[in-house]
């Protein structure tokens, strides 16, 4: 069965009649699931350099929102400079980047703490997991942990 013939079954489950509110949630979170997944597997994934707080890195693209938050120049952001000048992010640090996303900022802070230190990076979503490892393989960051 095809991938689109599969998206569509579970599409027409997703809006047979609710009998409660639970039913009804429930099939709007799988409404949103399948949205998503449709929005992923139409967009063109492409590799993109730029420089995050000083640092020239390659960033794997998969989908429109890591491209809309990614897919320019940062600056190193307040909160990293801010625990730079106060000496908890330096050269062999250890840091836990929490909710991680596509791991770019976790790649900014692999650049900081250096390879004496390490980033372990968190991510529930598996497709954001994915791309962090990808990421941190295409940077050459053994130090970060995804």
């Amino acid at each position: 069965m095809s991938r689109a013939r599969r998206l569509l079954r579970a599409l027409a489950r997703a809006l047979q009649p609710a009998a409660t509110r639970q039913a009804l949630r429930g099939r709007l979170r799988r409404l949103r699931r399948l949205r998503l997944r449709f929005t992923v597997a139409r967009f063109r994934a492409y590799d993109a350099r730029h420089v995050y707080g000083g640092q020239s890195l390659v960033v794997h693209f998969a989908d429109p929102l890591a491209q809309a938050w990614y897919d320019h120049d940062w600056d190193l952001g307040t909160e990293i400079a801010l625990l730079q000048r106060r000496g908890r992010l330096r050269p062999g640090a250890r840091v836990f980047d929490v909710g991680a996303h596509q791991g770019v900022v976790a790649l900014m802070i692999a650049g900081i703490v250096g390879r004496a230190g390490r980033v372990i990076a968190v991510e529930a979503v598996p497709h954001n997991v994915r791309l962090a490892h990808r990421n941190a393989t295409a940077n050459g960051c053994p130090q970060l942990e995804v």
